[in-house]
């Protein structure tokens, strides 16, 4: 019976079947001329790769070197930076900067964060500082400039009024310690 279910529908659906057969046709090509010919390819460079990797002739890869470029890199950035116990020098620095250019400061608060995966310290505080914007202007070049690495995180500036020159500049400065 299954036999006559097959006749039938080879008779009457002649185009499903041709289609069906030519689909199975091309697989069974691309099978045999390209993906055939791919594995025998993978499998040859597989054996020379693994020669290479016993006789040690494996050239060092780009990302290997660019990454022990980063690791020294960040070596030297550790070796660099203050011990924790020049914490109070440093921010010394930062007033005297502040009070050289006569501005008007909020009450400063560090808040101690450590940082596990690169054994540092990092010290973040956010402060208010009221003045002229030259006088702003001046303290940001010379916070630039303080041997201490102040990284400003988030700053923004408010003018009082429109007669008056005075400008209040919100500042999130963070700073790094061994």
């Amino acid at each position: 019976m299954r036999n006559r279910h097959i006749l039938y529908i080879l008779k009457n659906h002649k185009f499903f079947c041709g289609l069906i057969i030519l689909i199975l046709l091309l697989n069974l090509i691309l099978y045999l001329s390209f993906i055939r010919n791919r594995k025998i390819q993978i499998a040859d460079l597989q054996k020379i790769y693994t020669q290479k990797r016993k006789s040690g002739e494996v050239n060092t890869n780009d990302k290997i070197e660019q990454y022990f470029k980063a690791k020294k890199s960040v070596l030297a950035f550790k070796k660099a930076l203050p011990e924790t116990s020049g914490f109070a020098e440093k921010i010394k620095e930062l007033n005297t900067a502040l009070r050289k250019h006569g501005l008007s400061i909020s009450k400063m608060m560090f808040k101690p964060v450590k940082i596990d995966n690169l054994s540092l310290w990092k010290y973040s505080t956010s402060f208010s500082v009221s003045g002229k914007y030259s006088q702003l202007k001046d303290f940001l070049a010379n916070l630039q400039n303080l041997p201490v690495l102040f990284c400003i995180e988030s700053i923004s500036f408010k003018n009082r009024s429109e007669k008056s020159e005075k400008v209040d500049m919100a500042i999130t400065i963070s700073t790094y310690f061994k």
